[in-house]
Formats: C-alpha cells, sequence, structure tokens
C-alpha cells in the first residue's frame, strides 16, 4: 500500500454510540488515497460490530482486536499498520470536515512540513453548543512566518498549540526518525508526543481553518474523570524535562517549558477534588517540583499571564498541605465573616427594599389613581371640544347669515334709495303737472264767461 497519503489510526474504546459518525466522517473524505486504522482497544460495548460493519462497505478501514490497555499502547499499535507519507490520530467520538485531509496533506506537502495543524469546535454532548476551540492555536504566540519551527519561537513553543494530537497531521518518516511515541500512561499520553513533535520539527505549518469537530462534556471520558489518573501530568511534565534535558536545549526553550508547567499545573490540581488534589500536592511539595525544576527559572522571565502560577507553584514548593489547608481554613473564616457581614447588610437592604416596595406599591396606587383621573380629565377635554367645535361651528353659521342679511340689507336700501328717487321725481313731476293746471283752469272758465 505505498499509494496511501494519509494514515488516520484510531484508538476506540467503548465508543458504538459515535465511532460510526466517525467512520462516515473519514470515508467520505475528498482526498481518497487514505487508510483507516480503528484499534478496539477491548470495547465491552458493541464498538467492535460497528466498526467491522464498516470495515465491510469499506475496504481502506482496517480493524485491529486490541486488549484494553489505554489509548496510548493503541495509538503505537495502530502506527505498526500504517503505510501512509503523513498519519493522523483521530479521536473516536470526533468527526471531520469532508475536505480536511485534502486540505491538510496539500498544505503540508506544499510547505515541506513535519507537521500542519488546522482549526477545530467543540461539540457540547450534553447541550449540542457548538463553539470554536480559539486557544487551541494561541495566536500571541505565534511567529509571523508560516510554516516556522522551535527555532523561531523557543520561548513559546509550548505555549502556543494545546497537547492533542487530534488536530495535527505527522510526516511519519519524521515521527520515525526522532523515535516519537506516545507516552504510556491513563490521561495526558498525548502531551509528550506533541511537545516532542514541536520541538523537533523544521517546519510546522499553521491553518486557521475548522476542519474538525472535537466532542466535549462526555460522562465517563477521560478527560472528565482525571481523578483517577491522578499523576499522569506529572509524568508527561518529567518526560517533557528529560527530553530537554538530553537534547540539552537553549535556555529559552526551558523558559517555554518553564511557563507550560505552571499553567498546566495549575490546571490540572484546580480541576482535582479531594484525594487526588490531596496526592498531587504532596507530590509536588515533596519533592516534585524540585525534580520538574522550573522554579530554577526567574520569574521576571516569565510574561504576564504566567507570572502569578509561577507564585501558585512556588507557594506549593515552599508550604506543605498542612499550611496550605490552614491558610484555606483561614480565608474560609475571612470569607465567612465577610459573608456574614455580607449577610447583615443583605438583611437591611432587604428590609430597605421591602419599605421601598411598599412605597412604590403606594405610589403605583396612586399613579394608577392620577391616571384615572387625568382620563375622566381627557374625555371632559375632550367633550369639552366638541361642544366648542359645535359652537365655533354655529358662530360661523350666524357670521355667515349676518353677511347674508347685511348683503340683503344692502340691497334693499339701494332699492329703498331707488324707489325714493323715482317718487321724488313724480312728486316733483305732479307739482307742475297741478300747477298747470291751475293756471289753465281759470283761464278756460274765463274765456266762456267773456262769451256769454
Amino acid at each position: 500500500m505505498t499509494d496511501v497519503k494519509v494514515s488516520i489510526v484510531i484508538a476506540c474504546y467503548n465508543e458504538e454510540h459515535y465511532i460510526g459518525q466517525c467512520l462516515d466522517s473519514l470515508t467520505t473524505q475528498t482526498l481518497r488515497d487514505i487508510e483507516i486504522i480503528v484499534v478496539n482497544d477491548g470495547s465491552t460495548d458493541a464498538s467492535m460490530n460497528v466498526i467491522q460493519q464498516c470495515a465491510i462497505k469499506d475496504r481502506r478501514i482496517t480493524a485491529v482486536q486490541g486488549q484494553h490497555h489505554g489509548a496510548a499502547q493503541a495509538r503505537n499499535f495502530g502506527m505498526r499498520y500504517a503505510h501512509g507519507k503523513y498519519i493522523s490520530f483521530f479521536d473516536a467520538d470526533d468527526y471531520a470536515a469532508p475536505d480536511c485531509y485534502q486540505i491538510m496533506y496539500d498544505s503540508a506537502e506544499k510547505n515541506e512540513s513535519d507537521i500542519c495543524v488546522v482549526g477545530s469546535q467543540s461539540l457540547d454532548n450534553e447541550t449540542g453548543e457548538i463553539q470554536t476551540l480559539h486557544y487551541t492555536m494561541k495566536k500571541e504566540y505565534l511567529p509571523s512566518s508560516n510554516p516556522f519551527s522551535s527555532k523561531e519561537i523557543p520561548a513559546s513553543i509550548f505555549l502556543a498549540f494545546n497537547g492533542w494530537a487530534w488536530d495535527k497531521l505527522f510526516l511519519f518518516s519524521f515521527l520515525q526518525k526522532e523515535n516519537i511515541e506516545f507516552q504510556d500512561l491513563r490521561s495526558t499520553n498525548d502531551m509528550l508526543f506533541v511537545d516532542k513533535s514541536l520541538l523537533c520539527a523544521d517546519s510546522i505549518y499553521v491553518l486557521d481553518t475548522v476542519l474538525i469537530t472535537h466532542r466535549i462534556n462526555k460522562r465517563n471520558s477521560i478527560s472528565a474523570t482525571r481523578d483517577l489518573s491522578w499523576d499522569c501530568f506529572y509524568k508527561a511534565l518529567l518526560a517533557l524535562k528529560n527530553v530537554l534535558d538530553e537534547r540539552k536545549c537553549i535556555d529559552e526553550i526551558y523558559l517555554s517549558y518553564a511557563m507550560w508547567a505552571t499553567e498546566f499545573i495549575h490546571w490540572q490540581l484546580s480541576t482535582y477534588h479531594g484525594n487526588a488534589f490531596i496526592k498531587a500536592y504532596n507530590l509536588l511539595h515533596d519533592g516534585g517540583l524540585d525534580q520538574l525544576d522550573f522554579l530554577k527559572v526567574h520569574k521576571e522571565r516569565f510574561d504576564q499571564a504566567h507570572k502569578p502560577w509561577y507564585d501558585y507553584c512556588a507557594y506549593i514548593h515552599q508550604n506543605d498541605l498542612g499550611s496550605y489547608l490552614d491558610e484555606l481554613w483561614m480565608k474560609a473564616a475571612d470569607q465567612n465573616k465577610a459573608l456574614a457581614d455580607k449577610n447583615r447588610e443583605n438583611s437591611v437592604l432587604t428590609t430597605r427594599l421591602h419599605e421601598a416596595n411598599i412605597q412604590i406599591d403606594s405610589l403605583h396606587a396612586t399613579c394608577e389613581d392620577m391616571k384615572s383621573r387625568l382620563s375622566d380629565a381627557r374625555a371632559q377635554f375632550k367633550t369639552a371640544q366638541n361642544e366648542r367645535d359645535l359652537a365655533n361651528n354655529k358662530v360661523k353659521e350666524l357670521q355667515t347669515a349676518n353677511t347674508e342679511l347685511k348683503n340683503e340689507k344692502y340691497k334693499a336700501q339701494i332699492t329703498i334709495n331707488e324707489l325714493t328717487s323715482h317718487i321724488s321725481d313724480m312728486k316733483n313731476s305732479l307739482h307742475w303737472k297741478i300747477g298747470d293746471a291751475a293756471l289753465f283752469v281759470p283761464t278756460v272758465i274765463h274765456e266762456k264767461l267773456k262769451r256769454k
């Protein structure tokens, strides 16, 4: 199988509900020249049946039966079956975008990279919420060049990426040359694998494109039960420190290791409970931190984000668990006192709030009454407005009638004046006619008397 471009190794333990979706996302990849090696790590459910059924449908799937020795041994065992130029280690409950491996392969080939890292997102198994995992590639620690090597960012090479393998593609011959394998631990077994790869790689290519979906918040997962393997983080850090010593790395590499160690220890202990925390604290205080040997790096060299974690580890180094618990007890007592004081303040505030609520209720009732009155006043005002409008309309009608009356009166006056003038003319005419008659009648009578 010399034509295989990418070998994908999957360690599967009791993933019958998810392995089918995982394999479906891989067999439908646009890059066809792949092989999928599934190591069934002693599953007690139907995982192997699902794997075999998928293998029947796609001959590129190789089902390997293993004992339940953990994911690290299963992955190392799966590498023995790999034939690809590149190799990837995928989680059985995750799934990939259809063009994931085509993009990763093309990017690695084009840039002649030993490692190709891509973006990812999380899928909450309980809520179904999907979020981009921005912290898997911390851009503030990456160089401007791409691809690059640890020589370009020696003081941040272990800070730039998360120490898991599933979002990375590795040149297989590079892993074989550097003798890089997974550390045989129940948890944190991929940290040494990834960090040693980052340290040794001549070319690391980063592609900030989300191509893989990582399932989180699963009950009974290894990451959710780290208390059962409380010292694995320490063994992983110690192994990484030994690698640095063997390779005689420069001080900047040790600085990156020191900052990563303080961050990782703080995070691990913050997730532990009960006996797991006690055991881990005692391990670190009773010589563990001396073995890890990162506190010799001066705090002033740490970046601002990691200085508080340096103080956290320095405190563990200097104070045994009893002192730590005593301080916690004192802090708890102070917090309880502060809480009691706060409760008293809250009680006073609650009383004041109750009184304020009574006043508010009273004001609310007053406001409601005022609103009712205002509503009545608005109704009355509206009625008055209507009556005023009616009166205004009546006034307008009267004004119009008055104007018309004045016009009629004016016309009548003209007529009267005309009649008066005419009567006057008639009177004058009559007077003249009567006068003529008065002069004419006596004259006629006189003439008649003369004839007689």
